[in-house]
């Protein structure tokens, strides 16, 4: 993935990173069953549409998929930490969606759901620095944009198609469920995973039939939902066991494979290697990999009279062959290198809520994921590398530094490493909710974000100090009003 976000590093300054939205939500559905005899028996419809549109503002805007400037001849290196963008965006946006979905007898059935994407026009934008739109290749902001890539493109890659799936159960009492197709895969909390996906995937709920109190579940599946070819030589495959001891209550045990067929690991570190690299005038030009990655994982849920607990760990191991094409500082000649790295990594999440009375809700939350701890020179290729590797990964712990807030509906996914530049994420945080009347909702979150490998110039750690505060209002059964104030701390 190339950035094209130039960046300041202010090693002695504080800047505030803030944005602003407003949002309007507005969704109809429709139900209809057949259940008379004849051609239509046992027959469920059920469709709904959507309409979400919003305003955003933006000012210092922080691109936290990695910390590097665009050159006339590649990527060069800037501070990931305690950074300044003098980026600003104000806009208007908007989403269109449908759904269907048709069951007979709930035995078999077919789910889709289409939407545009979050809609960008540059007439309704203002972007500071303005998008360079006479090149060669011009910036996609400069015209139609949905999710933020080209509207064609988009189109061509999707089809505008989220979820487009057959699914089936089997069984007294349809203890057996499968689908194929694609839809949404949420592996990890999202941690790993979370994203339209194209494969398929069988359950079995044991204890439905009386076998054993366990629940097995089983999926295959492209990360890379485009209907491309991309991403199509990578393939992963996740098992979950998962024993309910209570109310939304259990305990889970999980693994992953992914296969790297199509460099995904060398996208996912090049703003890793171009950080460290750029250090000695050290220019990429391009990366590969071919490799494996194996995650294991538990997950524990547990609700109590007024608090609840939820404790999430996962180790990653694996290892790579990478090749990376550079430019020598000295020769100006293009050299390519090759080499093995082996892969080490984890993350950890514990997160507790307590319900003092009914209209309020207080917790904290603690997320690690582990990031490159080396300041050396990476020239060589090969080695370790300890950063927490997501395939897809949809992580909404605060608005800014995360996608949380109403990016959670909207946001595209990125393979990627952990933290900025991949130096991974050490956050503390409390959280706050209240609802002072009825359908009023109000919530806050405030998190120190910390790194946990050192910036390779300056040895520090911190990221920022974000606080988010967010309003909804669904002043009807089928409309929302939500507003969005963030601000970052750096």
């Amino acid at each position: 993935m190339r950035h094209h976000l130039k960046s300041k590093a202010h090693a002695n300054r504080r800047s505030i990173v803030a944005t602003f939205a407003v949002s309007v939500l507005m969704v109809a559905g429709g139900y209809a069953k057949a259940d008379s005899a004849g051609s239509g028996a046992g027959w469920n419809v059920e469709f709904d549409l959507y309409f979400a549109n919003r305003i955003n503002i933006k000012e210092h805007f922080l691109n936290t998929e990695g910390s590097v400037t665009a050159g006339p001849r590649g990527l060069y290196a800037s501070s990931p930490l305690n950074l300044y963008f003098e980026n600003t965006e104000v806009g208007y946006s908007w989403i269109v969606g449908a759904g269907l979905s048709v069951d007979w007898k709930e035995r078999v059935g077919f789910t889709l759901n289409a939407d545009s994407g979050e809609l960008k026009y540059r007439g309704l934008s203002f972007y500071e620095p303005k998008p360079r739109c006479s090149e060669p290749e011009p910036d996609p902001r400069c015209g139609w944009t949905s999710n933020g890539r080209d509207l064609a493109e988009e189109a061509r890659s999707t089809l505008f198609a989220r979820e487009a799936y057959f699914h089936w159960n089997a069984g007294d009492g349809e203890w057996i469920h499968g689908w194929i197709g694609k839809r949404r895969i949420v592996v990890a909390s999202g941690y790993l995973l979370d994203n339209w996906s194209l494969g398929g995937g069988f359950g079995a709920d044991l204890d439905e039939a009386g076998i054993a109190p366990l629940r097995l579940e089983v999926q295959a599946v492209l990360p890379n939902g485009d209907f491309t070819a991309e991403g199509k030589r990578s393939p992963l495959v996740h098992f979950k066991l998962t024993w309910p001891f209570g109310w939304l209550e259990n305990l889970s045990l999980w693994g992953a494979w992914f296969r790297d067929g199509d460099g995904a690991m060398a996208e996912a570190l090049e703003n890793t290697w171009a950080s460290l690299m750029g250090l000695y005038g050290i220019e990429i030009r391009d990366v590969g990999s071919r490799g494996n990655i194996f995650w294991a994982g538990a997950d524990a849920n547990f609700v109590f009279s007024q608090a609840s607990l939820f404790l999430s760990g996962a180790v990653e191991f694996g290892s790579s062959d990478l090749t990376i094409t550079l430019l020598n500082p000295f020769t100006l000649q293009e050299e390519t290198r090759t080499g093995n790295i082996e892969l080490l990594g984890g993350m950890a999440e514990v997160s507790a809520y307590f319900d003092p009375t009914d209209l309020l809700t207080l917790g904290g939350f603690f997320l690690f994921l582990s990031g490159e701890t080396t300041t050396d020179n990476r020239s060589d290729v090969g080695g370790s590398y300890n950063g927490f590797i997501s395939v897809y990964p949809f992580i909404t712990r605060t608005n800014i530094f995360f996608s949380g807030g109403m990016n959670q509906n909207i946001s595209a996914r990125n393979l990627s490493s952990s933290g900025v530049n991949g130096r991974g994420v050490f956050a503390p945080g409390i959280t706050a909710g209240v609802e002072p009347a009825e359908k009023l909702l109000l919530r806050l979150t405030s998190a120190l974000l910390f790194s946990h490998g050192p910036h390779a110039i300056s040895g520090s750690h911190f990221y920022g100090w974000e606080t988010d505060f967010n309003l909804e209002w669904r002043f009807e059964n089928f409309a929302s009003l939500l507003f969005e104030a963030d601000y970052m701390l750096t």
